[in-house]
């Protein structure tokens, strides 16, 4: 990729989450930390499994989450 197409696609991603927060309330639920989890999840494909075991792997149920949830995480 060239510098402009580099640029662009940087500031394109960049505004992928600013200031959108309409589902903050349900990522903290499912996840814990929204900021967390959507930080994360640009390291996954978006796409069929793989973002299926990502989900599965950060799920957390916020701070409700059972014991075997949070030691998965450690």
């Amino acid at each position: 990729m060239d510098a402009e197409a580099r640029a662009a696609l940087f500031y394109v991603s960049l505004l992928a989450w600013v200031g959108c927060v309409a589902d903050s309330h349900e990522l903290a639920h499912w996840f814990g930390d929204d900021s967390r989890v959507r930080g994360a999840s640009y390291e996954v494909d978006r796409a069929g499994l793989p973002m299926l075991r990502f989900l599965l792997a950060h799920l957390e149920l916020g701070s409700g989450a059972s014991d075997w949830l949070r030691s998965r995480r450690s």
